[in-house]
């Protein structure tokens, strides 16, 4: 018994000696260790003393294949605590878990970004209608097709510059699958293993801070270089050096315009004439029309009285029509008294909106830019009276 109990006693010394060698170390864990040993199980690597353990093949599907092929002795890998593998009087092997403890640590990068309002870095993994998937150290984000920007571009049919449609989105996607991207988090949950992201936001944020510093450089009434970026139904969109501006269909032609793609598109470089620059909301006006002469500027040279002229009906009101040269880009007024001699009639019995007419320059006035049209046949011929052409006979003698 003496005997026994004094092996016993030995036994618990051991023990407790062994386990003062060995890491304390529980299931779920994150921790660093070194590699011990390469081979075709997986990785065997130690966690500080005696507290060696495999990472199986199974769960180091995430590493990088660099990172692998290069992967030796010594060096230092994350692992998460699959199997603790310690119990008294039993000694099985511990497992660990790369690919886990890439995941809970690309958790935290989420979570640490989002609280800070910072950029990360994803992989492009794939596409579907919604948009895309990335990955970023192992979890697996999604980015809302309206939150890129990279594969989706602006509808020219659409009023609002924010709407997207996908054109070539699936098709870029696919081809770039694997290529990384950069992006912000817009809200991640990962008990719900929910990371919704944004591209656009990031992007937007980068052009607030160019556009900032852009700004500061610019003046009202200066010519700049620009390129055109993007078509809307309402203007062309620009870049200036980083910062986006706006040409409004308006300031694109003295002439009206259907689209903007009938003067400009995409890709095209330009000089562009700053109009007006809202500091305080960030916004850029542009012009490119300022840069040539106006209508009216040349207007008696180009169109002086008399000549004839084509001219669309825009409006019809009381006192006559208002008619639209789109040569010159300019509208004038048809007054009731020159669309026809028949008195009182009405404007709308004789001509239509949308109607082209022939009509004749009668009076033009550029500082106060009117223009007086005629539909008359003959407006500037006029018959003097008999009365003008010679001196009656009452007045060629004095009455007796």
């Amino acid at each position: 018994k003496e005997r026994n109990i004094n092996n016993q006693e030995e036994l618990t010394k051991l023990l407790e000696e062994y386990e003062k060698d060995v890491v304390k170390i529980n299931r779920g864990q994150v921790l660093s260790g070194k590699v011990m040993e390469l081979n075709y199980e997986g990785v065997l690597i130690n966690l500080g003393g005696k507290s060696e353990g495999l990472i199986p093949k199974s769960e180091m599907r995430y590493i990088e294949e660099e990172k692998l092929n290069n992967l030796k002795v010594g060096d230092e890998l994350i692992v998460m605590v699959l199997k603790t593998g310690f119990s008294r009087g039993s000694d099985v092997t511990p497992i660990y878990s790369y690919d886990k403890a890439l995941v809970r640590e690309g958790w935290d990068i989420l979570e640490k970004a989002q609280n800070a309002n910072a950029p990360v870095e994803g992989i492009i993994l794939g596409s579907n209608k919604g948009g895309a998937m990335i990955d970023i150290k192992g979890v697996q984000g999604f980015i809302p097709s309206s939150q890129l920007m990279s594969f989706f571009v602006p509808d020219e049919n659409v009023e609002d510059s924010s709407v997207e449609i996908d054109v070539t989105g699936r098709k870029n996607l696919e081809r770039n699958v694997n290529s990384k991207i950069s992006v912000k988090v817009l809200e991640v949950d990962q008990t719900r293993n929910r990371a919704i992201l944004s591209e656009r936001a990031l992007m937007q944020e980068l052009k607030d801070k160019a556009k900032t510093k852009v700004m500061t450089d610019l003046v009202e009434g200066q010519i700049v270089k620009a390129k055109i970026i993007g078509l809307s139904s309402f203007g062309a969109f620009v870049d200036i050096n980083g910062a986006d501006g706006l040409i409004h269909i308006s300031e694109l032609s003295w002439n009206k315009l259907n689209s903007p793609s009938e003067v400009v598109e995409v890709g095209q470089e330009l000089d562009v004439y700053i109009l007006n620059l809202d500091r305080e909301n960030k916004r850029i006006a542009l012009s490119i029309k300022r840069l040539t002469p106006g209508p009216w500027d040349e207007i008696n040279k180009n169109m002086p009285v008399g000549t004839k002229v084509k001219a669309v009906v825009t409006r019809i009101v009381e006192f006559g029509v208002f008619a639209r040269i789109n040569d010159m880009g300019v509208e004038g007024l048809i007054h009731i008294s020159e669309l026809s001699d028949i008195p009182d009639i009405n404007p709308a019995d004789i001509v239509k909106v949308d109607e082209e007419l022939e009509v004749t320059v009668v009076s033009l006035d550029p500082e106060r830019r009117r223009l007086g049209l005629s539909l008359k046949n003959d407006p500037l011929s006029k018959k003097e009276p008999a009365a003008e052409a010679e001196e009656p006979a009452a007045e060629a003698e004095e009455p007796a």
